[in-house]
């Protein structure tokens, strides 16, 4: 029953612990037979050691056992025993004390190399685990749409995240140990980022705050969380700062108020149009009918003049109409170009006038489904704009291209630029740059533009302004 429970292990030890002692025997009955009794173990220690070193303690155990009954009744012989000396009997005694202690130190060693050999598997596992984490941890700061930035105390850089080369067109090797403005930076944009950094060291608490920074072009908002770090006894030493770009939200927040302005006054045109139109043409009717009477002929000029302000309050209220957000449409589909082609000679007509040219670039570009009366509109209001916009004997470029998925319709002039102040407020109604003008005629197009599921978009410098109308 106990052979039963040995395991398979054990008992592939025994039959090896078995060989190799059998194997101690033969060849000492072959090649050191001349001994007799002398040295009766010298070849049985190698043998017990080798069964230790491969089946451990038990295993060298077995093979002393074994050593001992074969000298015991081979070698010696059992009868032999009585006659021994007292000097042999010491060699009988010291080899199993002294296989036992060499079994036992083989076990030991085995043991002791194996718990090594876990441990070093244990911590090569532990430092696998770190370096995916770490790997992990980089590969999310990274790839962050955050900023972030590392200062030393003296608000030298640390370490910059690729979203930081890509908003300061910078590479981190260039600005690591160096201040902002020793990086070409403009003062406007970090002073106040640097101020916030004193006052997070100082007061030991995360500070947060939105830095506007006016570009030439545009003016880019940024929200930051400023972080202390402390290191062991809480002293001060580094400073996190996280930026978030916040320019995309901050244009979206001021595109929802232009659209709510125009759903306001969309809901007023619907209202009141109608109404102020039908007195509005009855008085004109009145008017006309008084030109025509001789004993008023003294104040035609007069008559006339008051004819000319009603159409241009009636020109008002097409435009307010032109607001309504339920304006019914007529789509149908066809094409951009033919469009543009139809409407040119009125607009070459207005050009013409003013002494200005009209520039043609169109491309080839799929149908569209449209109204083709409101894409005029639109056309008109920007072809017009830009002639009242630029220069006598300027240029207005009227342009179609195809990008990607979108037809792309643009109006470009070479007049002066809109200023920054105006540029953001554009399509809310009577913010204009005319002297008398409404401010009606943008709020059309882009409520036009709307309509068609189409975004209109402005670029403006000091070389002149551009308008794109663009299609999905």
């Amino acid at each position: 029953m106990m052979l039963n429970r040995l395991p398979r292990r054990d008992w592939t030890n025994c039959l090896v612990t078995i060989v190799i002692v059998l194997a101690a025997c033969i060849v000492r009955e072959i090649f050191l037979n001349s001994l007799g009794r002398s040295l009766p173990y010298v070849t049985f220690y190698p043998a017990v050691t080798l069964a230790a070193i491969y089946g451990g303690f038990y295993a060298g155990i077995t093979a002393m056992l074994l050593s001992i009954m074969i000298t015991g009744f081979w070698i010696i012989g059992f009868n032999q025993l009585a006659t021994l000396s007292t000097t042999e009997w010491l060699v009988q005694a010291a080899f199993p004390l002294l296989c036992t202690i060499i079994s036992y130190a083989i076990e030991s060693l085995y043991r002791a190399r194996s718990h090594d050999q876990e441990k070093t598997k244990q911590l090569l596992e532990i430092n696998e685990e770190l370096i995916r984490q770490k790997q992990n941890y980089q590969s999310l700061v990274e790839n962050l749409p955050f900023i972030i930035t590392r200062f030393d105390e003296e608000l030298k850089f640390l370490y910059a995240n690729p979203a930081f080369e890509k908003m300061s067109n910078r590479k981190t090797a260039e600005v690591l140990g160096k201040r902002w403005n020793e990086i070409g930076a403009q003062s406007a944009m970090y002073e106040p980022l640097i101020s916030h950094c004193k006052t997070a060291l100082a007061t030991k608490k995360t500070v947060e705050c939105e830095i506007a920074h006016t570009a030439p072009d545009e003016t880019k908002y940024y929200h930051n969380v400023i972080i202390p770090e402390s290191e062991k006894g809480g002293i001060d030493h580094t400073v996190l700062v996280i930026t978030h770009d916040l320019t995309l939200q901050k244009q979206m927040q001021k595109e929802l108020l232009r659209l709510d302005r125009l759903n306001i006054i969309g809901e007023m045109a619907a209202s009141i149009g109608h109404e102020l139109r039908n007195p509005l043409t009855t008085v004109r009717g009145y008017l006309q009918f008084f030109t025509k009477k001789e004993k008023f002929a003294d104040y035609n000029e007069q008559f006339n003049t008051m004819i000319e302000e009603l159409d241009r309050a009636n020109s008002i209220i097409t435009e307010f109409l032109s607001l309504a957000k339920n304006k019914a449409v007529n789509m149908e589909c066809c094409n951009l170009n033919d469009n543009i082609h139809a409407i040119i000679p009125l607009l070459q007509a207005d050009a013409a006038h003013s002494k200005h040219t009209i520039k043609l670039e169109l491309s080839d570009i799929p149908n569209l489904t449209m109204d083709k009366k409101e894409i005029r509109q639109v056309l008109l209001n920007l072809v017009r704009n830009a002639i009242e916009a630029t220069p006598s004997g300027g240029t207005i470029t009227v342009k179609t291209e195809r990008i990607n998925q979108q037809v792309v319709l643009y109006v470009q002039d070479t007049g002066p630029g809109i200023p920054q102040d105006i540029i953001y407020k554009l399509g809310t109604p009577f913010v204009t740059t005319k002297d008398f003008g409404t401010g009606l005629g943008l709020s059309v197009c882009y409520r036009i533009a709307d309509r068609h599921n189409a975004k209109l978009e402005v670029e403006t410098s000091s070389n002149g302004t551009t308008f794109l109308l663009k299609f999905n």
